[in-house]
């Protein structure tokens, strides 16, 4: 099962699974990798301004969203035990994540992970409960 499908069959990403397709990284992101994806869940989401969230879905700002998107994704298959040891990681759209771990929590930038270790068979999912905005999309805030 690949990326896209688990999130799916979680049924918790279902705003992310939209946003993916909006912005057309569907067949990227099932046909390429390893993977690992910090995905918001639809709680994240429900968090996350409504207003800006429809800014960022409008065709003219389909670059904004892949930023935002690709903040949310690192090459290679990164397991939790693995992410707990590290203090950063270099994201898809290139600038690095900050990890902060302990015995009860893996943070993801501003971002808790709330679920982790989602195999597929192109990457692992680690839920997290909120929307992580680069400084590369900064501007759409404006």
């Amino acid at each position: 099962m690949k990326i896209i499908d688990a999130a799916k069959k979680s049924g918790q990403f279902s705003t992310l699974v939209k946003i993916i397709e909006q912005a057309g990284l569907t067949a990227t992101i099932n046909n390429q990798g390893p993977f690992t994806i910090f995905a918001p869940t639809d709680a994240a989401f429900s968090k996350f301004p409504k207003q800006l969230l429809e800014k960022l879905m409008l065709p003219e700002n389909n670059e904004h969203l892949i930023s935002v998107l690709a903040h949310h994704v690192v090459f290679g298959q990164h397991e939790a035990d693995e992410i707990a040891k590290m203090s950063e990681l270099q994201t898809v759209e290139g600038s690095n994540a900050r990890i902060e771990a302990n015995a009860q929590n893996i943070k993801v930038d501003a971002a808790n992970v709330t679920q982790s270790d989602i195999i597929a068979d192109n990457g692992v999912i680690h839920a997290i409960d909120a929307v992580i905005v680069p400084e590369s999309a900064g501007s759409i805030l404006n």
